[in-house]
């Protein structure tokens, strides 16, 4: 069954799968510690009853390490506190 945060995880996901084609030539270059690509970035709440369904929320410290167009885009797609 689908609910609407696993929706929202999607779309997050799916809009940092873009970025990856979009800053394909900072992932290859400046950006290579980012194995995988801007997926990398966020990570399931660990404190979520379902895993499954768990809001998912921006590894701070590696968010900053991006340049700040890249952190501006990143911020259009998923709330970073």
């Amino acid at each position: 069954m689908l609910n609407n945060q696993l929706l929202d995880n999607e779309r997050v996901l799916a809009g940092l799968r873009s970025l990856n084609q979009r800053y394909s030539y900072y992932l290859e270059d400046e950006g290579k510690w980012l194995d995988g690509g801007f997926e990398i970035l966020v990570a399931p709440d660990n404190q979520a009853e379902d895993p499954q369904f768990a809001p998912l929320h921006v590894k701070k410290e590696i968010f900053m390490m991006l340049p700040v167009e890249i952190r501006e885009e990143i911020q259009k797609l998923i709330e970073v506190e």
